[in-house]
């Protein structure tokens, strides 16, 4: 298992999640930067956050793979020696940061934001916002499509060692090694996958794997 590479001053708050692989994260603080971290922050595998002046990210946000935060750049344009001015970034409460999204310098997402994967982020998302692309501007509700790369059913595939996805009416009692076990790792993947933190209640209640995917896409 590989540990996430912590330098500087860093302050994390109670049930921080880290993921341990496949590939390292990596957490950099230079000088009088300070990067806080809420609780209940899930951090997915192969994060890479700089900071070189203040970085924050809200209690129960989810960073999926291989998000880029920075608050500098590294240089001033036509000033090779000269030192850039870092640029405050504030993600909030429950935000969701899709695989490969990068927060450039003086970003502000606001509570509740959903950042589609692959987006590049600058300036301010608003609250509850559902934002894609390079820059990244507003959308309507996200698809699936947009918070993970695979649908539910794919992913009940791979955890169950299934041959082919199963049919949106499947209901649990028809896949082998669908008990409270296999529930759990499913849950796991599909928070993993899609970057939101799905209620166990709602999610043992689902009676068929169209149920668990409509759960995804309205952010129950």
């Amino acid at each position: 298992m590989t540990a996430p590479e912590i330098r500087g001053r860093v302050e994390i708050g109670d049930d921080v999640v880290f993921a341990h692989g496949p590939v390292q994260t990596h957490l950099h603080v230079s000088g009088d930067g300070q990067l806080s971290l809420g609780r209940r922050v899930h951090v997915a595998h192969g994060v890479a956050i700089s900071c070189s002046g203040v970085v924050s990210i809200g209690d129960d946000s989810r960073i999926g793979p291989f998000v880029v935060i920075m608050d500098s750049d590294f240089h001033v344009a036509g000033a090779a020696d000269a030192d850039p001015s870092p640029g405050r970034i504030e993600i909030g409460r429950k935000v969701r940061l899709g695989p490969g999204v990068t927060i450039l310098p003086g970003a502000v997402v606001g509570d509740g934001a959903t950042v589609a994967p692959s987006s590049v982020v600058w300036g301010m998302v608003p609250a509850h916002a559902h934002v894609s692309g390079n820059p990244a501007v507003r959308t309507d509700a996200p698809c699936s499509s947009e918070l993970g790369h695979r649908s539910v059913a794919d992913l009940v595939a791979d955890v169950f060692g299934l041959d082919d996805a199963p049919a949106a009416g499947t209901t649990p009692d028809r896949i082998e090694g669908w008990d409270s076990l296999g529930a759990l790792r499913l849950l796991l993947e599909i928070e993993e996958q899609y970057g939101r933190r799905l209620d166990q209640d709602d999610f043992v209640s689902a009676r068929t794997v169209g149920e668990i995917q409509s759960l995804v896409d309205t952010g129950a």
